[in-house]
């Protein structure tokens, strides 16, 4: 099961809610700070920028080489051109706690 933006929001709201004793931390806000991070981590993916979080992982772009293909209805060989990939690698600290 995949867990969504609004799934996301509410746990991070209810972890921020648990962890801190001041004001609680409406859906809204919660949503907001969870949108922010994530428009963050695209924009500087999308420039080409790594980033890195701590214990968690890295994302990055890649350019895959151009290829060859076929197209399967008429059989002509086509050539794909270079594309950005954005690629995920996920830190020790979570491969060591995914293995537990």
């Amino acid at each position: 099961m995949s867990v969504g933006r609004r799934e996301l929001s509410k746990r991070l709201k209810e972890r921020v809610n648990a962890l801190y004793q001041g004001p609680r931390v409406s859906d809204f806000l919660a949503r907001r700070a969870l949108e922010t991070i994530l428009s963050l981590i695209q924009e500087s993916v999308s420039r080409g920028e790594p980033v890195s979080l701590r214990g968690f992982g890295t994302f990055g772009l890649k350019v895959c080489k151009p290829k060859k293909a076929r197209n399967f209805r008429t059989g002509e060989s086509i050539v794909l051109p270079e594309r950005p990939r954005v690629v995920f690698r996920a830190s020790s600290a979570l491969l060591k706690r995914l293995r537990e």
